[in-house]
């Protein structure tokens, strides 16, 4: 339960806003307000909000090299402005701005995303995340003004060191395939898991590279290099190589009041086989 007293600062730039954080971490950055009902602490003194510091926007970037691409999204751009930005340019499934895309529509109520931001919700890491599978997929940097950290190393740090988010970048390769898939009971309910999933392969339709990201499971993510490399130099069409995998695979989850922890593991296998026919990185 919050204080009765609680102060809220409007700051007019993002260096004010990180000022007032670092000088008395217990005021702490509000982003869209999504979560302020789940706080327990009582410790908070105050909250910041960010609305002014002019963190919502959202560009592409050209590389030099012609099969890589980035996007570079403010902390405070919402979920649905991130969806709007992708869909001008009708991004085609396999792409990862469709898979991010397709991620973000999904997740919550269109009301909601107009108030989730993509640095709240890094920050914040519910288990029903529904933008980290697909950022696992991708090459992600997080700027924390004159810190930048890769997106497992933020994950250790976002609790314990006072910071706020500037933006975050985007490295991808337009060459790979990707897919992502949600489960959960029905379209508007918490998601009970996501996958994601990246590859690409030889002309010999061989896999030589391979990433797969879960969330929802006891330890927020699944991200095992051992995993994914067990794919590696598998034929696309040895159906049968992949299902052996997956079939002696474990991904971590718990039990909750909806499924079992033997449940969910099934479906995220289900979902992966799914993603992997659709996007063709199984041919049978």
């Amino acid at each position: 339960m919050l204080k009765e007293d609680i102060i809220w600062y409007r700051p007019d730039s993002y260096e004010q806003a990180l000022s007032i954080h670092l000088n008395e971490p217990d005021i702490v950055p509000c982003a869209g307000s999504t979560a302020i009902l789940r706080i327990k602490s009582k410790k908070i003194k105050g909250f910041i909000d960010l609305s002014k510091c002019e963190l919502s926007y959202i560009e592409k970037r050209k590389n030099k090299e012609a099969n890589q691409a980035s996007i570079i999204i403010g902390s405070m751009a919402t979920f649905n402005e991130v969806i709007e930005f992708l869909q001008k340019d009708n991004p085609a499934s396999g792409t990862f701005e469709y898979m991010l895309m397709k991620a973000l529509v999904e997740a919550a109520s269109y009301p909601l995303r107009n108030l989730i931001t993509i640095g709240g919700s890094l920050y914040d890491f519910p288990l029903w995340s529904d933008l980290y599978a697909p950022l696992f997929c991708a090459n992600v940097k997080i700027d924390c003004h004159n810190k930048v950290f890769d997106l497992v190393e933020y994950i250790k740090i976002r609790r314990s060191n006072p910071h706020i988010i500037e933006k975050i970048t985007i490295d991808y390769d337009k060459n790979k395939k990707y897919g992502s898939e949600r489960f959960s009971q029905t379209t508007f309910d918490y998601a009970a898991l996501r996958v994601a999933i990246a590859a690409s392969y030889t002309n010999d339709l061989s896999l030589d590279s391979f990433i797969c990201a879960v969330t929802g499971t006891k330890n927020l993510y699944f991200l095992e290099e051992k995993f994914n490399n067990l794919f590696l130099g598998k034929n696309l069409q040895n159906e049968k190589e992949f299902d052996d995998i997956l079939d002696n695979s474990f991904f971590g989850f718990g039990n909750d009041f909806r499924f079992s922890q033997q449940y969910k593991e099934k479906m995220a296998r289900v979902l992966i086989k799914d993603i992997m026919m659709r996007e063709k990185i199984i041919i049978n």
